[in-house]
């Protein structure tokens, strides 16, 4: 591993998560051995079930989010480029997460209560917005 990355990843607690590099799980992917047919086939309908699912869900109260990464995950189990995509999400979501917490760590009290008010305000937002366009 460069110097560069140990140090990006010098505050990552699980050493399963230093001993990969982020944005390397697309390029590690191996090729399925022989899987039962009926497997090989089913596991990419049940993904892409999960992000469709998780996408609703998204706009009606319920666990969208973690739907839509777990099918996203059984995607990238069988394509290069869904791997891909979620690898550079990795690698974005690390930053803005590190970004965040060096952010955080200086801020006054005042500052971080308007920063978690301002957050729950734009959530709150989100969701009337997304509860009106469904009820309409």
């Amino acid at each position: 591993m460069d110097d560069g990355v140990e140090e990006k990843l010098a505050g990552v607690k699980s050493r399963a998560a230093r001993a990969s590099v982020p944005g390397t799980s697309g390029k590690e992917q191996k090729q399925p051995k022989e899987q039962a047919w009926l497997r090989r086939f089913v596991e990419p309908i049940v993904a892409i079930v999960l992000v469709i699912a998780g996408l609703i869900l998204c706009l009606i109260p319920g666990p969208g989010f973690p739907l839509i990464m777990l099918g996203a995950v059984l995607l990238a189990e069988r394509s290069r480029r869904v791997a891909r995509v979620l690898d550079w999400t990795e690698v974005k979501i690390r930053r803005v997460a590190s970004w965040s917490k060096k952010w955080w760590r200086h801020r006054s009290p005042a500052a971080k209560v308007a920063a978690v008010f301002l957050l729950a305000a734009g959530c709150s937002a989100a969701a009337y917005g997304a509860l009106r366009t469904v009820l309409e």
